[in-house]
């Protein structure tokens, strides 16, 4: 299959996976969310295992989509990397953070990017309001300065996601 196919084929498995989802405190669909991460990590020039990785990040962790599934429809590398990228805690994510391999890293760094982007530009909009979407905004956005600061260590041979996550920090750093 021509690797067009197979993003398109990562972005509709999304998008059926996703369907009916919102993003937090929004009406705005959730395929949003995955697809950013997908077009994000396409624009700083990802492999295409990578991309599909970024458009079904979520599918294990806020669907019904199993990991033999995914394996079975993008193979085991693609599975994987999702189910790195997956956890049942914030506590969670960051255990499993400490062993990412670089792929997943890499769907990480653009995951936060996408979120806390989407949090910096209410920010600057609304103001600390945009933390109300959130259980514990605080919270949400100490967990992001965590996993950004750990990524961050991680990332001394990649300079590409280096630079993102000091961006990130950047922007998590103005807002509370």
């Amino acid at each position: 299959m021509r690797s067009h196919n197979l993003l398109r084929t990562a972005l509709k498995f999304a998008a059926h996976k996703h369907a009916g989802q919102v993003r937090k405190g929004t009406d705005i669909p959730y395929l949003v969310h995955p697809f950013e991460v997908g077009m994000y990590l396409q624009n700083i020039g990802m492999t295409n295992d990578v991309i599909m990785a970024g458009y079904l990040h979520d599918t294990l962790e806020d669907t019904d989509t199993t990991l033999n599934e995914l394996a079975e429809v993008f193979g085991n590398h693609i599975a994987s990397v999702v189910a790195e990228v997956s956890a049942t805690s914030k506590a969670n994510a960051l255990k499993k953070a400490e062993t990412y391999s670089p792929d997943a890293m890499k769907v990480k760094v653009a995951d936060l990017m996408c979120n806390v982007s989407d949090i910096y530009d209410g920010y600057q909009t609304i103001g600390v309001a945009i933390l109300d979407r959130f259980v514990d905004g605080k919270a949400t956005i100490k967990h992001y300065k965590e996993m950004a600061s750990l990524l961050q260590s991680r990332a001394k041979n990649m300079p590409i996601l280096k630079r993102e996550l000091e961006y990130i920090l950047t922007m998590l750093n103005s807002i509370v």
